[in-house]
């Protein structure tokens, strides 16, 4: 917060006010504008207003208090893009901005010490608010929206990010500058997923669901990866996965770059004798940058699921033809994984279950 002092008349009085500068930090995905008129403190900014974008005229007005020495900033809001781009919005006036007449806005990584990017404000945005609170110079014309790019690195690292606004005579924005630095702006950290489905049929683990996160973002390759957990988590297999669009995704973590695109529906063959044994297996969704993903990876580990070990099965009809025995039903068990024949015998149970026959049959579909 930044203090200072202003002169005006009331009446045949002279009057001092104190006016106070707020620098604004804003998390991503905020969707706050900020009015200069109406802000009277930083919590203010939970309520849900707008500020629509126009044109400003190009001519300035001549007419302001040349003796305040405030520079006056805000960010109305900030939101990073499903491309990895950072939208920002809001205002910076200050009457050290004659004869400067370049405005430059510059994204500057903290962490990493550095600049990522800059973008020179082409086309200024009216904002009267400002002009009635602070009577310098280009108030009125003060306001701005632009896309500044980050890196996939900065954004996988969670780097803190700081918002640069620069009034220049240099039109590559480097000299004689006045600047205004903003709040940092922390990048999402948080590693989201969800299975909406696993389905095994015969010995195809069929898998469905997404993964998002930001720690992703320079880590192009997508696996699936299935783990024995009954048999001390031994891998069972791994899928490459290409991921596919899911919409539902980005409108819940719209400040998650790709999470429109997080979704993965793909299948695994197990081994027989997994299926069989009913084993508990343990799904992990893999980001990495390394072609065979075994290092530099995010993970997400879902909770184990069990194979059903049930076995169930009907007699839908029985009946004798012409001295035979005529059956039909069904027979449906995990356990039969890797047991390729399947017979029907027939016992007597009046003679201690005594076998009378048996025929190997031939599956048909239910």
């Amino acid at each position: 917060m930044k203090e200072h002092k202003k002169m005006y008349k009331r009446g045949k009085l002279w009057v001092a006010a104190t006016l106070f500068a707020l620098a604004l930090g804003i998390q991503i995905g905020s969707s706050t504008t900020t009015s200069a008129d109406t802000v009277t403190s930083a919590w203010q900014a939970t309520t849900q207003t707008s500020v629509v974008a126009q044109p400003a005229p190009q001519t300035v007005n001549s007419s302001y208090n040349k003796a305040d020495q405030g520079n006056y900033a805000a960010l109305d809001s900030v939101q990073l893009t499903q491309q990895g781009q950072l939208n920002v919005s809001g205002w910076h006036a200050t009457n050290a901005a004659v004869n400067r007449p370049n405005h430059w806005l510059i994204a500057y990584d903290q962490t990493a010490q550095r600049e990522l990017s800059r973008v020179q404000v082409q086309t200024p945005v009216a904002r009267p608010d400002v002009a009635r609170v602070h009577d310098v110079y280009g108030a009125a014309t003060a306001g701005f929206q632009a896309q500044l790019a980050l890196t996939p690195a900065a954004i996988a690292h969670g780097d803190a990010i700081q918002v640069v606004s620069r009034y220049t005579d240099d039109l590559a924005g480097n000299g004689n500058p006045v600047d205004y630095w903003f709040a940092p702006v922390k990048i999402d950290s948080s590693n989201a997923a969800h299975l909406d489905q696993v389905q095994l049929s015969a010995n195809q683990l069929t898998i469905t669901g997404w993964h998002a996160t930001n720690l992703a973002a320079d880590k192009p390759n997508h696996y699936l990866i299935v783990l024995d957990s009954s048999d001390h988590n031994r891998e069972l297999g791994r899928i490459k996965v290409d991921n596919v669009a899911r919409p539902d995704v980005a409108r819940a973590f719209s400040g998650i770059v790709n999470a429109g695109n997080s979704g993965f529906a793909d299948r695994l063959t197990l081994p027989a004798g997994v299926v069989s044994c009913g084993a508990e297996l343990t799904i992990i969704s893999r980001y990495t940058s390394s072609a065979d993903g075994n290092s530099d990876y995010v993970d997400y580990w879902f909770p184990p699921v069990r194979l059903g070990q049930e076995n169930v099965a009907n007699l839908d009809n029985i009946s004798v033809v012409g001295g035979q025995l005529v059956a039909s039903g069904w027979h449906a068990a995990n356990q039969a994984s890797g047991r390729g024949h399947h017979y029907l015998i027939l016992l007597d149970r009046t003679a201690n279950n005594q076998e009378v026959g048996r025929i190997e049959v031939t599956n048909l579909a239910s």
